[in-house]
């Protein structure tokens, strides 16, 4: 997962948005994680997931993929 400080980002936002339907980018601010920069479609899939529930089975690979690099850093 990529990681770019606010100024950078601000610096070459165009680039940002191309790694950003890639995979997603933290944002850091005074060395803090702030934010995150994803896709719509990354977005999308995980307000999907949101919406409803799933046995641990029933979790597209995909997205448990997405799933685990956000939680492990991968």
């Amino acid at each position: 997962m990529t990681t770019a400080t606010a100024t950078q980002v601000q610096k070459g936002f165009g680039d940002y948005i191309d790694k950003a339907l890639r995979e997603p980018v933290i944002i850091t601010r005074h060395n803090r994680e702030t934010a995150v920069l994803l896709s719509a479609e990354h977005y999308r899939r995980m307000m999907e997931m949101l919406s409803g529930a799933f046995h641990a089975h029933e979790v597209p690979g995909d997205l448990a993929a997405l799933i685990e690099s956000a939680e492990y850093g991968a």
